[in-house]
């Protein structure tokens, strides 16, 4: 039976594969939150100190090696696939780029504040021993309509990255509950200050400086509004991520070719395993919740800062350029019609699972129909997938043509 999942890779245009990026996912939600808790215990004003430079330039570069052919493709595990009749592919790869990241941010990066949580430093140290690659290939397809394009994008990681799913929602967990913890200790606080703050009236005689460092009870009243704001997201957030993880099937901890693949088998045969669209659409309101939140955020502060109420009011052009970065994102949109995941398959390249999602990113009115073909494997060096992003009027062909170029049989 066809399986319902998802994938958030069509949404952000960033296409990592299906479990890295629910693992950075879910890391940098933890990460953000914890700041955030960090945050909300400090005073009202919410002021930060201390910077670190992190501007050491970079001495080595890596150079791509690119290629371009209208006989074969070589995927990124060294396996090469013929190509059907009028299609052509120009591939980018990065010899060692992964081992010159590495470095590059080991020497740029600042070291992590000394009060971050034992478990999200641990879980971003178990994180960096993870060896991922990525290739790209740019499809090119001719037939009597005209001319097809599409973009690849291969991804090979480290199967010892899902034993970290665990550690994963562990951190997660503990970071809503501090942030939840955090908010309710400042809007107390708040509430706390309100009573002892100034009236309107008598701020208004004061001067400007004094204007600037005085807040009203209204004040306190917008604040507190706004913290409840959060909570309401922070809360909705946790539901949201919590059924999120119930779309991962039980992989066994030590990582196998075969014990992964009969592990996700068995989880797309399991009655208890999400059936319907709406439980799949699960991954995009998470993605969703978090863009209401910062655009929540996003518009306190403008409308502090223009009010004077924290920190200096803006310039006029970092004003307009804030507006305008903000009204972008609230006005960012991802529309999903048809997503079908999770069926195996047999092909050249071996066992797999073939997904195909159809669907249209929306910004600020202009909607671009977008479709994903993915392949996903589980290999002796890791989980190996390949996604093939076109836009809508090609997707038919274009599955048509990954049918042929990886020899799918069901």
């Amino acid at each position: 039976m066809k399986q319902l999942h998802t994938s958030a890779v069509m949404k952000r245009h960033n296409l990592w594969s299906r479990k890295s990026k629910k693992l950075a996912l879910a890391v940098m939600a933890a990460a953000i939150v914890s700041m955030g808790g960090h945050l909300y215990a400090a005073d009202a004003t919410g002021t930060q100190t201390g910077s670190q430079d992190i501007s050491t330039p970079v001495t080595k570069t890596v150079s791509p090696t690119i290629t371009t052919s209208g006989v074969s493709l070589t995927t990124i595990d060294g396996q090469v696939l013929p190509l059907p009749k009028g299609m052509t592919v120009t591939t980018v790869s990065y010899d060692g780029a992964d081992k010159k990241t590495l470095q590059h941010m080991q020497t740029t990066v600042p070291p992590l504040p000394s009060d971050v949580p034992v478990k999200l430093k641990k879980l971003l140290d178990e994180l960096a021993k993870v060896q991922s690659k990525t290739q790209y290939h740019q499809l090119r397809g001719e037939d009597k309509v005209g001319l097809h394009t599409a973009f690849v994008v291969e991804d090979l990681t480290d199967g010892n990255i899902m034993p970290l799913m665990d550690m994963a929602k562990e951190v997660v967990d503990d970071s809503m509950t501090d942030a939840q913890k955090g908010l309710a200790t400042l809007t107390t606080t708040l509430e706390k200050e309100r009573e002892s703050a100034v009236l309107p009236s008598s701020v208004a005689g004061a001067s400007t400086k004094e204007k600037t460092h005085k807040l009203t009870a209204e004040d306190y009243s917008r604040f507190i509004q706004r913290v409840k704001g959060v909570e309401q997201y922070v809360t909705t957030l946790r539901g949201d991520l919590d059924a999120l993880w119930k779309l991962q099937p039980a992989y066994p901890q030590q990582y196998s070719p075969l014990g992964y693949y009969l592990a996700h088998k068995d989880y797309l045969n399991d009655k208890e395993s999400p059936k319907t669209v709406d439980d799949a659409y699960k991954a995009y309101q998470v993605l969703d919740t978090g863009r209401n939140a910062l655009v929540y955020l996003g518009e306190w502060y403008l409308d502090e800062r223009n009010r004077g109420t924290v920190g200096e009011p803006m310039k006029e052009g970092e004003r307009r350029a804030a507006q305008a970065g903000l009204d972008l994102l609230k006005n960012t949109h991802w529309h999903q019609y048809d997503i079908n995941f999770g069926t195996p398959v047999q092909t050249a390249l071996g066992k797999g699972f073939l997904s195909t999602q159809r669907g249209a990113l929306e910004v600020d009115g202009f909607v671009f129909p977008l479709g994903l073909l993915t392949l996903e494997r589980y290999e002796k060096d890791g989980i190996t997938s390949m996604s093939v992003l076109t836009n809508d009027s090609d997707y038919e062909y274009w599955q048509q043509q990954m049918n042929e170029l990886w020899q799918v049989k069901q």
